[in-house]
């Protein structure tokens, strides 16, 4: 009895570690480098109307014009915003925070299927991958996905034990259907296939509390396409019509290597595709295994899914791959035997060193921190310069203009404006013209020369007072006064290089 005790003792200590660790790496260097763009902005601003009671039906815009993403996580985030009182960076701790409790969910699971040493090998493999720090710690809509995905895999897990686990895996499909609809479709198959193969009797009650359940999850939806003229569903006719993605296939085959990369050999595309081969070869001997093939056929579902009607996916589609994909080396740990377990036990090590070093090399030592491209607006420093254009203004009317990428949203500083000046300075920016105005100027690596032709117009209209550097920031304070002296303009890019 007194080994039971001490073994569940280190259990917990075990777990506790996990989660310790899980938020120390997902926090690492984020109060420096937490991106907060338009999209961010665009987000909080809605969970703002949210909190002040003008109630959504519909999330955010997709690449399919006329389709959006749920609600729900405009709901959460108001929820976030509320109790952080509307600090970006609160809302993103807590964010980190239920994804590194979720990975308990994935340990269970993994546990529940193949036993504690699986558990052990998958989760802590996914505790220090780069990819998965990376979406914990984004401040969108799909940084949910895997928490959910793990509570998914969990409830799968119990269903054995208790046949009403069915209501919370539609929950947590539901939910991620919301966050990522693609990603959710993209599994949809083989969850269905894992429902089937346990083989399980549901009473009529449960099917019907289960239709319940989704028609009221997805009540925003059907209520948003009927005062809309089911805009939603003439949309997706109309990208069905078109010929669906009609990406190129060839394409799709380089991106999805290039992200099997990045939570496996990062830029070593032959041992990639090597450790690839072998899980395939594994799959061959251990079909009979069904657990094993169903982990494999999740890794392999959101890539094929978009193989298949041709689209080309953003990084972010294919965010649960590494997730099911360690649980496929996890469960090979528990399935192979004797050279087989040898060669699995090397290849754990070689995914934990390259992972961790990959974590270590990204994130603390070069700050990469965005999936997508390098932009500057990081939430420090745009604070820093909100704070400094309320200061020097005080208390006086004041305009703000922008050159940020990219240079027609507004949202981000709408909102930091918003939410600082009503909690903190008592009063909100002009919108009207002012003689003094700031301007924050962010550069643009991609397409310079919009920038210089803008700043060229906007010099012929004002003069520059003053300025001050944040970052790869820079605002300016200028006047409409054009009998002011005007400083030296000649260094502009020198100041945001």
């Amino acid at each position: 009895m007194e080994k039971l005790k001490k073994h569940i003792n280190l259990s917990k200590v075990f777990l506790l570690g996990l989660i310790t660790l899980a938020f120390f790496l997902r926090t690492l260097k984020l109060s420096d480098n937490l991106f907060f763009g338009w999209e961010q902005g665009r987000d909080f601003l809605a969970a703002n109307d949210i909190i002040h009671g003008d109630f959504a039906l519909i999330g955010p815009t997709t690449s399919i014009p006329g389709y959006f993403h749920g609600v729900i996580y405009y709901y959460i985030l108001a929820l976030l915003t509320l109790v952080a009182s509307g600090n970006p960076y609160v809302v993103a701790l807590i964010l980190v925070v239920i994804n590194s409790i979720s990975i308990l969910f994935y340990y269970k699971a993994l546990e529940n299927i193949f036993g504690k040493i699986s558990g052990v090998i998958s989760s802590l493999l996914l505790t220090v991958s780069y990819i998965s720090i990376i979406y914990s710690r984004w401040l969108s809509n799909p940084n949910l996905v895997p928490a959910f995905a793990g509570l998914l895999l969990y409830a799968l897990s119990k269903l054995k034990d208790n046949r009403y686990y069915l209501l919370l895996v539609t929950f947590s499909w539901a939910i991620i259907f919301h966050l990522q609809s693609i990603v959710a479709l993209s599994i949809l198959p083989v969850v269905i296939v894992a429902l089937c193969l346990q083989k399980i009797k549901y009473s009529a009650k449960l099917v019907l509390t289960n239709i319940a359940l989704l028609i009221t999850l997805f009540s925003s939806y059907l209520l948003f396409e009927v005062r809309n003229n089911y805009i939603m569903a003439r949309s997706l006719l109309v990208y069905i019509n078109q010929g669906s993605g009609g990406g190129d296939r060839n394409k799709i085959i380089d991106i999805v290597i290039s992200e099997f990369e990045k939570f496996t050999f990062y830029n070593n595309i032959w041992l990639t595709v090597a450790l690839v081969a072998l899980c395939i070869i594994a799959v061959i001997f251990y079909r009979k295994e069904k657990w094993f093939t169903l982990f494999f056929a999740f890794t392999i579902s959101s890539p094929l899914f978009f193989w298949i009607f041709k689209v080309d996916p953003n990084q972010h589609y294919l965010q649960l791959t590494h997730l099911f994909f360690f649980a496929v080396i996890g469960a090979l740990y528990s399935t192979t035997k004797g050279w087989g377990k040898v060669v699995t036990t090397f290849v754990i090590l070689m995914l934990f060193i390259s992972n961790t070093k990959t974590t270590i090399n990204k994130i603390y030592l070069h700050n990469e921190n965005f999936l997508h491209y390098a932009q500057y607006t990081y939430l420090k420093n745009d604070l820093k310069i909100v704070d400094y254009i309320f200061s020097d203004s005080a208390g006086n009317d004041f305009k703000y203009n922008y050159f940020t990428v990219p240079y027609w949203k507004s949202e981000a500083w709408e909102y930091l404006f918003t939410w600082k000046g009503q909690t903190e300075y008592g009063y909100l920016p002009s919108v009207n013209d002012t003689k003094i105005f700031y301007v924050i100027i962010e550069p643009d690596d991609s397409q310079p020369q919009l920038s210089l032709n803008w700043y060229k117009d906007l010099n012929r209209n004002s003069n520059l007072v003053d300025y001050k550097v944040f970052g790869r920031l820079t605002v300016e304070k200028r006047t409409t006064d054009k009998n002011t002296d005007n400083i030296n303009i000649d260094n502009f890019y020198e100041r945001l290089d």
